[in-house]
């Protein structure tokens, strides 16, 4: 064996079945390690055959070791990720961990000929890491005991730190296993699955980032970095739920891929229903450069980028990662006057005098100096025949008790304001409707008044007219797809069945979020807090900036200990957010009134609390340690007297006082150095969904997708908001008849159009955001009767990989899961183990 050749350069990968042996036995030339994957591990510690033909599939695996003598053979035991077969035994559960052992042992003796094992436990408990790391501890002890078969090799999943993975597996810290382990397979592949949006299995910066920490927690000589030979196919035109189907992805090989490329397969062939009613069409891949895999777009007839390809469009793009999409971060009020007779500004009042403010463009009341009058201002305007009118103001709320003006028409009072404190235009210009009233022809008079109006709110002036009309829109896009012919695997012009289409819009969406009444950044203020927004009660604080941010509006954080609130006490049943970062051991959290939930940090791993006044309420241990210096989201809702304490949006306590804690101001609470660079307060009954787009269909038609139907709450059809007395949203929510899930996965994620007919041209598509908070990526235009995206790996991916473990991070090799799924191409590049 040339150790220049070889060196990083170790291939290692699994066999299935017995006949998936005869590759091993062609190419052993390119092996260092086989892994035998035949040994189920049962709840009692067990270890049961995986394969019927065991016995038959050992011979023939020894003959292939003797004809290639330097590959190391491990017996696999494995609980394939069923978390029952393997608790048992790491909590050694009437004796399951003794069984367990013995069992190796007993498989070790039997297959004496075999260097040693392969300890594949998956999906280990997160609430037994002792227990875990004890059995390690255990297997490599009983191991090295032996006096042959000593070799130990671990698969861990892919963390890129201790206790940071995509997974589910917190509990696992590399470091911790060095010593309890000859060599470690790194799982770095199942990114991308069959429940996850379209994507390869392993993508590269990925990769890069778990190998980083491995190769710093364990020897990098005892590391293979995981490469997947398998990729998925993901159905996009409908919902699983529709098909029986948990997920949309189905997961395959190359040679399954190459099917579809060559026009064998359909989604209505004999596998998928037998319909038969889809072309059999032939396509080509794309190749992602990125990540080095091919991408298929099957029975796809055309597709445009959101964030790339609008014809027009109202509203934001954004990047993330490789994808552009359009978004709406907010609504904005849109307003229509017809039959307008007068419309009144600043410069057209007939007086402004007394305590009133006055500018170019508005007018303010503000309190009265010694001796001074209250403001007063007054308009004169024109109507030229009776009828019914609408009286509409244009105003702003500039602050909580900034958001009420008493004016006057026609000597009848009226007030402008006192809206509730989820009014979804405070602090922004807007149109109000004042009254409808019926009015005679000629001249009338409108009067602004400062007494009994708030002072400080602002008034720019006002419109008569026939009809007022307004709504909330987040904004829209339109587009234009282009579909034309595909050619059959004979050649045959290729068009769905009676012209049946589909549109499946890619996008993100979220939960449902409080009503928002005050989001703080920090970015508008200047190393203070401003006194007219908030109040110090307690300690120092400072408004810090990151001086190398090139953004207008700098990233700004607020540091310090003590208490800070809203200078405004009247808000009630509200949701407090905020980002904290504890920088010393110590408590701090979020504050409304008396309540605060805090991160008690004078703990190892810290504890969360919930207090009033003096009164500890309710604690409670985290899962995982929490670390100082990290920022973490604490949200406190209060409605009414229940509480419910969240951190990154996982309830952590919930409690039912005594009594309503009544109204108050939010705020930060510390007794420690601590920092914060977000703050909001929103309305813990009113909610905003982030889930449904209407779309125009070429044919004019429109449709809703995405809303999910629920049941308890009260629609605000003017705001968009929806009314929850009590409990937890996700309870509300109702199966949608069309198939799709009523949760929200935090991925990117698909809606289905229903059928439509088209003929070849180009067609024009509206997507309306009915929702703000939405990601629109991409639309696609497909076979009704079934339209995919495949991405999967092939030689030059595991290539490119090998690369990466050898040259970026000097690794021992790399791991493929696993013979029979690969590109055939594969074994005609990989090195050469052995010389000759």
């Amino acid at each position: 064996m040339s150790s220049l050749r070889t060196r990083h350069r170790e291939f290692l990968s699994w066999v299935r079945t017995s006949e998936q042996l005869e590759v091993v036995e062609r190419f052993g030339n390119k092996f260092s390690a086989v892994c035998l994957f035949w040994f189920d591990i049962q709840a009692d510690g067990s270890l049961t055959e995986a394969i019927s033909d065991l016995e038959k599939a050992m011979a023939r695996a020894r003959q292939i070791h003797e004809k290639w003598p330097h590959i190391r053979w491990l017996l696999t035991v494995k609980n394939d990720g069923v978390p029952s077969r393997i608790n048992p035994v790491v909590s050694n559960h009437q004796g399951a961990q003794d069984r367990f052992i013995q069992e190796v042992h007993r498989i070790l003796n039997q297959y004496s000929w075999v260097d040693g094992l392969d300890a594949d436990f998956e999906r280990l408990p997160n609430d037994q890491v002792d227990n875990i790391y004890q059995l390690y501890d255990r297997l490599f002890a009983e191991i090295k005991s032996r006096t042959a078969n000593r070799f130990l090799h671990l698969d861990l999943p892919p963390m890129v730190a201790a206790h940071e993975t995509i997974g589910p597996e917190k509990w696992c810290d590399y470091g911790r296993l060095k010593d309890r382990c000859d060599t470690a397979q790194i799982m770095t592949y199942g990114f991308a699955w069959a429940g996850s949006a379209p994507g390869s299995t392993a993508p590269l910066d990925w990769q890069r980032s778990v190998i980083r920490y491995a190769v710093s927690a364990f020897d990098p000589m005892q590391v293979y970095m995981g490469v997947a030979a398998y990729g998925y196919r993901w159905e996009i035109s409908k919902y699983p739920k529709t098909a029986s189907q948990p997920y949309r992805g189905f997961g395959g090989g190359f040679p399954d891929f190459l099917r579809w490329m060559i026009g064998e397969l359909s989604h209505t062939d004999s596998y998928r229903g037998g319909a038969e009613t889809q072309a059999y069409i032939p396509f080509f891949s794309y190749f992602d450069e990125q990540d080095a895999v091919h991408q298929l777009f099957l029975h796809i007839y055309d597709y445009v980028d959101a964030g790339e390809d609008a014809d027009t469009t109202s509203l934001n793009n954004g990047r993330f990662g490789d994808r552009s999409f359009l978004t709406a971060y907010g609504k904005d009020q849109v307003v229509s006057f017809d039959g307008t007779v007068s419309d009144q500004t600043v410069d057209d009042a007939d007086v402004v005098q007394g305590a009133m403010i006055r500018t170019g463009a508005y007018v303010s009341p503000r309190k009265p100096t010694a001796g001074e009058t209250e403001g007063y201002a007054k308009w004169t305007f024109y109507v030229p025949e009776e009828g019914a009118y609408d009286v509409v103001a244009q105003v702003e709320y500039p602050w909580f008790d900034q958001q009420k003006l008493v004016v006057k028409i026609d000597g009848i009072p009226q007030v402008i304001g006192e809206v509730p404190q989820h009014y979804p235009y405070h602090r922004q210009v807007h149109w109000t409707k004042v009254a409808r009233l019926t009015l005679t022809p000629g001249e009338h008079v409108f009067e602004v008044l400062g007494e009994g109006s708030q002072y400080g709110t602002i008034f720019y002036g006002f419109r008569v007219c026939r009809q007022f009309q307004e709504s909330r829109e987040a904004g829209e896009a339109t587009f234009t797809l282009m579909p034309r012919k595909f050619r059959d695997r004979n050649g045959m012009a290729a068009w769905p069945y009676e012209n049946k289409f589909k549109l499946t819009l890619e996008a993100v969406r979220r939960p449902p979020e409080p009503a928002l009444i005050f989001y703080d950044d920090f970015r508008d203020w200047q190393d203070q807090l401003p006194s007219d927004k908030y109040i110090i009660h307690s300690g120092a604080w400072k408004v810090n900036k990151d001086k190398n941010d090139p953004a207008p509006r700098q990233y700004t954080w607020v540091s310090g200990s003590g208490k800070f609130t809203l200078n405004t006490s009247r808000f009630t049943n509200v949701t407090v957010d905020a980002n904290l970062r504890v920088e010393e051991e110590g408590m701090a959290g979020v504050l409304f009134k008396d309540l605060w939930f805090c991160l008690n940090m004078n703990y190892k791993g810290g504890r969360y609390e919930l207090h009033q006044g003096g009164t500890r309420l309710a604690t409670q241990w985290p899962g995982g340690p929490l670390a100082l210096n990290t920022y973490y989201r604490l949200r406190m809702k209060v409605r009414g007297r229940e509480v419910v304490c969240l951190l990154n949006d996982i309830p952590v306590i919930r409690h039912t006082l005594a009594e309503e804690v009544g109204a108050g101001a939010w705020g930060v609470q510390s007794d420690v150095a601590m920092s914060c660079d977000l703050l909001v307060g929103a309305d813990s009954h009113w909610h905003y969904p982030q889930e449904a787009m209407d779309i125009i269909l070429p044919d004019g038609t429109e449709q809703t997708l995405g809303r999910i139907p629920r049941s308890g709450i009260t629609w605000d059809e003017k705001w968009g908001f929806f009314y929850l007395e009590s409990g937890d949203e996700l309870d509300t929510r109702l199966e949608p008849p069309d198939g799709m899930d009523k949760l929200i996965i935090k991925d990117w994620d698909y809606l289905h159009s229903a059928p439509f007919t088209l003929t070849e041209g180009d067609y024009p598509v509206k997507v309306r955001m009915r929702d703000q908070g939405i990601w629109l990526s991409r639309i696609y235009l497909g076979d009704a009767d079934g339209f995919s995206i495949a991405v999967f790996p092939f030689a030059e991916t595991i290539l490119r990989q090998g690369d990466i473990a050898a040259y970026e991070f000097k690794a021992r090799g790399i791991g493929l899961w696993s013979v029979g799924q690969e590109d055939p191409q594969l074994w005609h590049m990989l090195v050469d183990q052995v010389d000759g």
